[in-house]
């Protein structure tokens, strides 16, 4: 009887004592996994000052006034600017779908080259039928255009946009 009582005191001192050492170490295991995390967030410009680098063949978002290097190439790609936007907002409606359309620039080795990409509106996304652009050795796609018009309220000033890309080799 007496060596039963000595085990359960034995076995409840020792899970008292677990969530303790849980709960000291759960803060700093909390920290690291933050500051992991921090480090892996992909940011528009590295710490030299340089675009971050997207692969070709894969999906990627770049923000307007922003830009991205290609690949391995030296080919950066600026997101100038939506030209015009004239989508049917999300609630309203609309006699016509309409469309957007942004402007890109692609810095390569021979020259600059301006270019436009367009989606229609009203249409699922990411909308993988929009006609590809090439330019130079490249082939560019625009997946999506957000924000939609309608999603966000007027107070909260114009808006800024992200565009969705996919970049291919020809």
């Amino acid at each position: 009887m007496q060596n039963r009582r000595r085990r359960i005191e034995l076995m409840y001192s020792g899970m008292t004592l677990l969530p303790r050492r849980v709960l000291a170490v759960l803060p700093c295991l909390c920290v690291t996994v933050c500051l992991v995390a921090a480090c892996e967030m992909p940011t528009e410009w590295s710490s030299y000052g340089e675009p971050r680098t997207v692969a070709l063949r894969h999906v990627f978002a770049i923000d307007e006034g922003t830009s991205v290097r290609l690949g391995k190439s030296s080919a950066r790609l600026d997101f100038e600017g939506v030209i015009q936007d004239s989508r049917c907002p999300d609630d309203a409606l609309c006699i016509v779908a309409g469309a957007a359309s942004a402007a890109f620039r692609l810095h390569g080795k021979a020259a600059d080259t301006t270019f436009t990409l367009t989606i229609p509106g009203l249409v699922s996304v990411p909308h993988e039928r929009n006609a590809r652009v090439d330019v130079g050795s490249l082939a560019f796609k625009l997946l999506e255009l957000t924000p939609y018009p309608g999603t966000i309220p007027e107070s909260a000033g114009g808006p800024s946009y992200r565009a969705l890309l996919t970049a291919d080799e020809r």
